[in-house]
């Protein structure tokens, strides 16, 4: 399985200097093998909304999220402690 950030979904989706590389790899890789937690969802909404580019954003939503079967991760409260 492989944690995709921010960083990396926002490189392909302001189609920025390493934008095909990004392509490349993700074509490679099944969704079903692609994760993104929800911090780095909400990250890209506010980055895009803040660029004005908040169609990006809900095509992003669309086409990862809802289309290709990339998994988002939602932590609770108690998976971000350090105790056991």
């Amino acid at each position: 399985m492989y944690l995709v950030n921010s960083d990396v979904w926002l490189e392909l989706l302001l189609d920025q200097e390493r934008a095909n590389e990004v392509r490349q790899v993700l074509q490679n890789v099944e969704a079903d093998k692609i994760s993104m937690t929800e911090f780095t969802l909400y990250s890209i909404g506010l980055i895009t909304t803040c660029l004005k580019k908040e169609a990006v954003f809900e095509e992003f939503i669309s086409d990862i999220l809802m289309e290709s079967g990339v998994e988002r991760i939602s932590l609770s409260a108690s998976d971000q402690t350090t105790s056991p």
